[in-house]
């Protein structure tokens, strides 16, 4: 019929969208669930990669023996970075990009990244299940020389080998990509320069037991604080073909000088600790915590006395002792049994009641001097975890129970590297509470620290420091005449504390109202205020302490006081304690410090 209109054409086009969306929501769920998949795989792969860092970076010297030993963590690692690899090529998802612009290249990187991981984990698994077998072999002193040859070898072939791995994952790559690209390559070149320098330290460290060497052992007794234990004992080690022989320690106030009668000071600690005879008595010497300063003092002392010159100086106290035993197990002194348990409180306060007047103090030097020399021959004698040792050592070292000095420079570099040389830093805090009553009430008393912060306006930061110290009633059972002091300095029972506030080096503007400041000064790169005091037995003494800092310093490093028990900090309300090196934030809190 003349201008009849036909519909049917316009049903098509209808039809034709339909079925249009329909291929373009399989397409997008194909596209979708292939997304999924690959990274389903790209996260089995990151997932195996981070197991396998974790478990180097976990690896412990305390627990290690507890895992199997050095060898098993590294098969357990090497394994993880092997499953890597292996999910990285067998990826039929990751495959299906190769041939696509751009994708492929992340494909080819994910795989190249992987295999680089999985070479690295090859060579450190066969580095440490030889490292491993020359441990089980190390029995008594002369085997630990054949350690450290064992050792250096491997860190000799690892620095070989090393840059002979190809990262690979060249080309464009994206963000995650490229950036773990980076970093595998960052952390090779890192791990040459501490294998070039686990070289150098190795082949000191043999050269050191190999010996012949002369050290002043000093012995720190912490119940009666200095910079950390007062050196109430010091003695000869001699260390050669791996052993270190101690011929016994004697009281250091019995070590007579001769000629000059004088060690040369440093200005600084002259000007700060000249009044306490510094170079002259032992039990002073140690008023300072800068043992890189103070151990050349002790060397030239010993040169002096009886004992004779020394190639190096070693500070340990009763904590470092204390974690000796813990590893080589418990000694026995005259019929007593000396334990982990029980060694600290056997030589910090037991031995004080036992010989508890001055008349008898000679019979307690005698006995602590008898521990030490049996813990150091219990090393000579017994097998023991070379790692468990170095752990315990490397913990005592951070918290200044350990220290150790050289005048060779080699054998300095080797303290230095492995924490125990002592230095002070520049961004430091400390809060010695040294004891100058002659008394044994540190095992009692126990500082600790406030701090808080508040802007004082654009550019600075004002500190305020509240340091309280308590001196508690003791019951007659659990003290002596020696422990409580003989009255010289003041009445029995009181604590006289010469406070030193050992501040960074950006600290100015530094106030105290009462008691006021007796010492000020510098030692090394750090400023130092002092204050002496007296807390009456069953009294609690709090002094504050402010200063100013520029706001870019945003942190410092608390200074490990060494003592017995750490002090506890709480800088702005967060708890804290200086066992061993911290840093702590000073951001400030919306508070006003009213000035004095």
């Amino acid at each position: 019929m003349a201008g009849a209109r036909d519909t049917t054409p316009a049903r098509a086009p209808r039809l034709r969208s339909r079925g249009g969306r329909f291929a373009f929501l399989a397409l997008a769920a194909l596209v979708l669930a292939f997304g999924v998949l690959c990274a389903r795989d790209l996260l089995r792969i990151k997932r195996e990669l981070d197991a396998g860092q974790q478990t180097l970076a976990a690896l412990d010297l305390h627990t290690v023996d507890q895992r199997g030993g050095i060898g098993p963590v590294a098969d357990q690692a090497a394994g993880h970075l092997d499953r890597a690899a292996q999910l990285a090529h067998e990826s039929r998802w990751l495959s299906w990009l190769d041939d696509v612009p751009v994708l492929g290249n992340q494909s080819r990187g994910v795989r190249d990244l992987t295999d680089a991981a999985k070479q690295i984990g090859g060579l450190a698994r066969h580095a440490a299940h030889e490292v491993q077998s020359a441990l089980d072999e190390t029995h008594g002193p002369e085997t630990r020389v054949r350690l450290l040859d064992a050792v250096n070898v491997q860190l000799v072939d690892l620095r070989r080998q090393l840059p002979d791995i190809d990262v690979g994952a060249r080309g464009f790559l994206v963000p995650p990509l490229s950036g773990a690209r980076t970093q595998l390559a960052q952390r090779l070149e890192k791990a040459q320069r501490q294998l070039d320098d686990g070289i150098a330290l190795t082949r000191t460290l043999r050269s050191f037991l190999v010996g012949p060497r002369r050290y002043l052992v000093l012995g720190g007794n912490n119940a009666e604080m200095r910079g950390a234990g007062i050196t109430t004992t010091a003695g000869l080690a001699m260390v050669q073909d791996g052993r270190i022989e101690v011929n016994g320690f004697r009281p250091s106030g019995d070590l007579r000088l001769i000629e000059p009668l004088v060690a040369p000071v440093p200005a600084d600690l002259m000007n700060l600790y000249g009044w306490m005879n510094i170079g002259r008595e032992w039990r002073t010497v140690d008023t300072s915590p800068n043992f890189p300063s103070i151990a050349p003092i002790y060397a030239d002392l010993s040169a002096q006395s009886p004992l004779g010159a020394v190639d190096g100086v070693i500070f340990v106290d009763v904590v470092t002792l204390q974690r000796l035993i813990s590893v080589i197990g418990p000694v026995g002194v005259d019929g007593v049994t000396y334990t982990a348990a029980t060694v600290t409180d056997q030589l910090l306060h037991s031995n004080y009641l036992k010989f508890g007047t001055n008349d008898v103090r000679s019979g307690r030097q005698d006995e602590q001097s008898k521990v030490a020399t049996a813990i150091f021959q219990a090393m000579n004698d017994r097998t023991f975890s070379i790692p468990a040792v170095a752990g315990v050592l490397a913990d005592a070292a951070k918290g200044r129970h350990l220290q150790a000095w050289s005048r060779d420079p080699a054998e300095q570099v080797l303290w230095e590297k492995l924490g125990a040389d002592g230095a002070l830093h520049d961004d430091q805090l400390g809060v010695l509470v040294t004891n100058v009553s002659a008394n044994k009430l540190d095992f009692f008393i126990d500082p600790t620290i406030s701090i808080t912060t508040a802007p004082l306006g654009t550019r600075d930061t004002r500190v305020r420091l509240r340091l309280t110290i308590a001196n508690p009633r003791r019951n007659a059972n659990r003290t002596s005449p020696y422990i409580e002091g003989d009255g010289e300095f003041v009445p029995t029972g009181d604590h006289l504390a010469y406070v030193l506030f050992y501040l960074p080096a950006a600290a100015f503007n530094i106030e105290n109202r009462e008691p006021g400041f007796g010492t000020a000064g510098t030692d090394g790169p750090m400023n130092v205020a002092g204050m002496t005091y007296v807390i009456a037995q069953g009294e609690t003494r709090t002094v504050e302490v402010d200063f100013t800092l520029p706001n870019s310093h945003t942190a410092i490093e608390l200074l490990p006081s060494a003592r017995l028990r750490p002090e506890r900090y709480t800088i702005n309300g967060r708890p804290y304690t200086d066992a061993v090196p911290v840093n702590a934030d000073l951001e400030a809190d919306d508070i006003v410090i009213t000035p004095r």
